[in-house]
């Protein structure tokens, strides 16, 4: 068999856990239209070489889909499906929400996607959260999931776990003639069956490969009901904030512009950082967190193209997302003042004058979503990295800047600190009365100008971000 007529080449695939050698110098070549098994006790190292087959277990070796890296195909769903021991995705995703968002990767319709579960006969589960699925019905729906791209390889570990006798024979009849299946399990049984003519994927582009797996990241968002929930409050607390403004229309009186969008952006001053932080915390950190704890990784390596893709597109994805949810919140919030202080007959402000720094609130807001994901990312923990979040703005960096003050050639440099410079980011002191000016400077704590300022804000965030990355890159996608 030359190269690249396989449709599966798989060679020198190896792997050590510590010092116990798992695999050592695997190779196969498969065509279309075989069914081959992996046969094996358990611990022998099935499971581990079809995970180094796709990519979702760093290893030795390389493996080839019809000539071609798997990634390098811009659509892995299209190409192999895989069954690998139920369905990994979050719980509070409801099965048809779940499997139109694995379709993202492969553009499959969401006419497919009922098809496909009406075909494993999960037509009247398809609102089921999967966390209320049984084995079973786990199993079903990861094999609706595989089939998404109408790949010609599957890829199947152990598929029958968990299924009954009726559904067993439903999955024996089920296996098509015109896909290379290789099943794996202590008791596996391949069985010839005719080749046909091969069905060939069409390569995606990396644009379309990252457009795909961005639609891929906001099905996650948007299919969690909690999601809307979070939006729901941002907006009730966003038109509430003409309330803020008439209960201290003395102080500001409601015309001066630096202090109408402090009231906007949620007394960023008072709180050290925006109100609305807490809110995108959980929006940001969510995606990456549910592929660490709930497993969900190789969900998103197999739909949206890998680590790269994927690390790009929730960056893409949690940026707009925070940008977007501030965006929202500065235009109610706005709308809120504005009729108050039309209801109360007090002089509008200079609005055009709250659009530069309501635009560096937004700018901020997508900011930070990247630096939640990416933090996730380093920590590889959703609970630490939140704990960070919120503390290290509000009480620890003002600490450390303080004791850093105190080296010598370092006094100052707390005004340089990441947070420092996102509250002078946020915060026009030189727009403020003379008589507001010391004490607005005090809440800041950074000398730095509003423009030094957003730069050196958005360069900790593309190093942070940048961080995250080769974090990520370094994953091995969890088996549960």
């Amino acid at each position: 068999m030359e190269k690249g007529d396989a449709l599966v080449e798989a060679s020198g695939l190896g792997r050590s856990f510590g010092d116990r050698r798992v695999l050592s110098d695997v190779s196969l070549a498969l065509r279309s239209g075989e069914v081959t098994g992996f046969v094996g006790a358990n611990g022998a190292g099935k499971s581990t070489a079809i995970r180094l087959m796709l990519g979702l277990t760093r290893g030795e070796g390389s493996t080839l889909y019809l000539g071609h890296r798997l990634h390098d195909w811009g659509a892995p769903g299209t190409v192999v499906g895989a069954v690998l021991g139920g369905v990994a995705g979050h719980p509070k995703h409801r099965v048809r929400a779940h499997l139109r968002m694995a379709a993202a990767g492969s553009a499959a319709s969401d006419e497919h996607v009922d098809e496909l579960l009406e075909t494993v006969g999960l037509t009247r589960a398809a609102t089921l959260f999967l966390g209320q699925l049984s084995l079973g019905m786990a199993q079903r729906v990861a094999i609706a999931q595989a089939l998404l791209g109408d790949p010609p390889a599957l890829i199947l570990d152990e598929p029958a776990n968990g299924l009954d006798p009726h559904s067993i024979r439903w999955l024996r009849d089920f296996q098509s003639v015109s896909r290379q299946v290789i099943p794996s399990g202590p008791a596996a049984r391949p069985a010839p069956v005719p080749s046909p003519a091969l069905r060939r994927p069409v390569p995606v582009s990396r644009a379309q490969a990252l457009l795909r797996a961005c639609r891929y990241e906001w099905r996650h968002l948007s299919g969690l009901r909690s999601t809307w929930v979070l939006l729901g409050v941002v907006a009730l607390l966003s038109l509430l904030t003409g309330i803020t403004v008439l209960l201290d229309l003395d102080t500001i009186h409601g015309t001066i512009p630096s202090a109408m969008a402090d009231v906007i952006a949620w007394t960023p001053l008072a709180t050290q950082i925006p109100a609305l932080c807490f809110f995108v915390l959980i929006l940001g950190t969510g995606p990456v967190s549910t592929e660490l704890v709930r497993g969900a990784a190789r969900t998103t390596w197999l739909s949206a193209n890998g680590r790269s893709t994927a690390y790009f597109a929730k960056c893409t994805v949690g940026f707009l997302t925070g940008a977007g949810v501030a965006a929202g919140s500065a235009l109610l919030g706005g709308l809120s003042s504005a009729a108050v202080l039309a209801a109360k007959d007090v002089p509008q402000p200079a609005w055009t004058e709250v659009v530069l720094p309501a635009s560096r609130f937004i700018l901020w807001m997508g900011c930070w979503a990247l630096l939640c994901l990416a933090l996730v990312s380093l920590i590889r923990s959703r609970i630490i990295p939140v704990v960070v979040l919120c503390m290290w703005p509000l009480i620890v960096e003002r600490l450390v800047g303080g004791l850093l003050g105190y080296l010598p050639g370092l006094d100052g440099i707390g005004g340089w600190l990441p947070f420092a410079a996102g509250r002078a980011m946020l915060t026009d002191v030189s727009a403020y009365p003379p008589e507001d000016r010391s004490f607005a400077q005090t809440l800041v704590g950074s000398p730095l100008s509003t423009s030094t300022a957003t730069a050196l804000f958005c360069l900790y965030t593309v190093l942070v971000t940048a961080a995250g990355y080769r974090a990520y890159r370094h994953w091995d996608a969890p088996s549960g």
